[in-house]
């Protein structure tokens, strides 16, 4: 760098002569020639000189430092103006947070960049090469897990692509504080349990479990305070339903609540029933054990035989298992109670395709159209001890209006006094 700085003044003195000469031998096409070489050398290096000054770490022999007179948590000033050869200035600022209950044991490069979003991960990972990021006063790499009341600093320039995520507030999708609010009343107008780590909603047909204008956005705007607590944690739906199945979703209300329903559920501690208006009649309790292919190009899952694969688009079959109860029968259709012993995309649908006895009105898997589209809905979800609350819940989500006047107009007025309980 001190070679670099001697260069860029050798230059620019030679500039400076070139410049003279340029005014006093306007019609020497030769010298007039070396004179323009010579400025735009000089214009580069310079150029040149700056960009690595602003890359290096900086030291008394490259720039001149102007310190602020407030102390800094793990490092020695808070704010630093570093001026740089070629009059490159930048500031220095050290951010500090404390880690809470929804941030603890996560890595903490998963939690940097939630606050750092707009940085490229190439430069978080920086960051903690250079020392940068500190925990409690040490030095940590990006695999530390986090412990609660832990202090995290971070050592940060001030350029724009170093802006903190704001958290809490205006986060819905193309929406403002009014939009939030209204998202907000609209999800606590869905929740049927609420705990401190996990929310049952009745989730209504139609909606996206997760994207724009889905249930996960409307969750962000409910526990908006929550979310501005955290340095990363944001709660959302922890399974998923399609756009047109109603009923019973759960969605975190913790990071406690994520991990605990998840193990649940991948453990297959998670119950979960359906009521689903079936084609044909159903004679009686049926398992349905197949192995489902997914279809990333159509969007369907098919059952076919182990190893089959959707030609060019699907992933390896995966095993599914679905129990189905007739709970009404008439006219060639059946009410059924539907138990899931596996957790498989469309899995209701087409295994219950397959085995004949597709979802009335599911015109994608081959059903009849029918006023309204298919009714599909889950009526209750139970967890284990332990998720959720001590004894674990047990939740049973009313159904939609709509699909409840279907089943009236297909079964009886008198449906719900016929049909057996839901246990």
């Amino acid at each position: 760098m001190p070679a670099l700085r001697l260069v860029s003044n050798t230059m620019s003195a030679l500039a400076n002569w070139a410049e003279k000469r340029l005014n006093t031998a306007e019609t020497n096409t030769a010298l007039r020639n070396s004179a323009v070489i010579i400025n735009a050398l000089w214009f580069s290096i310079n150029g040149i000189s700056v960009i690595i000054a602003i890359l290096v770490k900086p030291s008394s022999t490259l720039c001149h430092i102007q310190a602020a007179p407030r102390k800094e948590i793990g490092f020695s000033a808070a704010s630093m103006k570093v001026i740089y050869p070629g009059n490159a200035c930048m500031t220095f600022r050290t951010l500090t947070f404390v880690i809470g209950p929804d941030d603890v044991g996560r890595r903490l490069d998963r939690i940097l960049r939630s606050l750092l979003a707009s940085m490229p991960l190439s430069m978080i990972y920086r960051l903690f090469r250079d020392g940068a990021v500190r925990v409690s006063g040490k030095r940590v790499d990006g695999a530390h897990r986090t412990v609660a009341g832990e202090t995290i600093e971070v050592r940060l320039a001030d350029l724009p692509g170093n802006m903190v995520a704001s958290r809490g507030t205006g986060i819905i999708a193309g929406g403002n504080e009014g939009t939030s609010r209204s998202a907000a009343a609209f999800f606590a107008g869905l929740i049927i349990v609420e705990t401190p780590d996990l929310v049952i909603i009745n989730k209504p047909r139609g909606m996206l479990s997760h994207g724009h204008g889905g249930i996960d956005e409307a969750a962000i705007a409910y526990f908006a305070d929550r979310i501005a607590a955290s340095l990363a944690f944001t709660p959302a739906p922890l399974h998923r339903l399609d756009r047109n199945t109603s009923g019973a979703l759960a969605v975190s209300a913790s990071l406690a609540g994520a991990i605990t329903f998840s193990q649940a559920i991948r453990s297959g501690l998670v119950g979960k029933s359906y009521i689903a208006m079936l084609e044909g009649t159903l004679p009686g309790e049926e398992l349905w054990i197949d192995e489902l292919t997914r279809d990333d190009a159509s969007r369907t899952s098919s059952v076919g035989a182990p190893g089959d694969r959707a030609p060019g688009h699907g992933a390896e079959p995966r095993r599914a298992e679905t129990r189905a109860i007739p709970l009404l029968r008439t006219n060639g259709l059946t009410l059924a109670l539907v138990r899931l012993g596996t957790g498989r995309t469309h899995q209701i649908r087409a295994q219950a395709a397959a085995h004949g006895y597709v979802l009335a009105g599911d015109i994608k898997y081959g059903g009849q159209s029918m006023s309204g589209g298919y009714i599909l809905h889950s009526a209750m979800l139970v967890t284990p001890p332990g998720v959720g609350s001590p004894d674990g819940l047990r939740v049973s989500a009313p159904l939609p209006p709509a699909s409840s006047q279907a089943i009236a107009r297909l079964f009886g007025e008198d449906w719900t006094r016929r049909m057996p309980p839901i246990t």
